[in-house]
């Protein structure tokens, strides 16, 4: 796979990319980093934030992914700071668990933006014109009668 396929697969699925960010994140600071549970909720609760307001920014619409995010970061701050004696692994296992979820879940329920504006891309806009269900045949424009 090279360059130019995982950017297009990042442009198409925004969603399930950063949900597996995030997850790879939790992953990482749950497992390879000695932490305090406080400091791997905060840690895990600015980057849900972040990558969901990326998430909501490349889709439409903008709701879904901005609040799916913003309980994934919520559920991770109440575990951290409201759950007593609870270690940072298990903080980070369920950050990873809400957010894998919740991308798998916010994918079927958004559009990409460049999906959602075919004058962003010409080659798309007649398969958009009827909602892309069914092709719509381009015909060469006629003539004028007296050319």
């Amino acid at each position: 796979m090279n360059m130019n396929n995982i950017l297009q697969l990042i442009k198409t699925e925004p969603a399930l990319f950063t949900g597996l960010a995030q997850a790879l994140v939790a992953l990482i600071v749950g497992l390879g980093v000695s932490l305090t549970s406080a400091e791997t909720g905060a840690i895990l609760a600015a980057t849900t934030a972040v990558l969901a307001v990326i998430a909501a920014i490349a889709t439409k619409p903008f709701q879904v992914s901005a609040l799916t995010g913003l309980t994934g970061a919520i559920v991770t701050l109440l575990v951290a700071f409201g759950v007593p004696h609870v270690q940072p692994d298990v903080v980070a296992t369920l950050n990873a668990v809400i957010v894998a979820i919740a991308a798998l879940i916010v994918r079927g329920h958004v559009t990409p933006v460049a999906a959602a504006h075919p004058a962003a891309h010409p080659a798309a806009a007649p398969a958009a014109a009827n909602g892309g269900s069914v092709p719509v045949p381009v015909t060469p424009p006629v003539p004028p009668a007296g050319a």
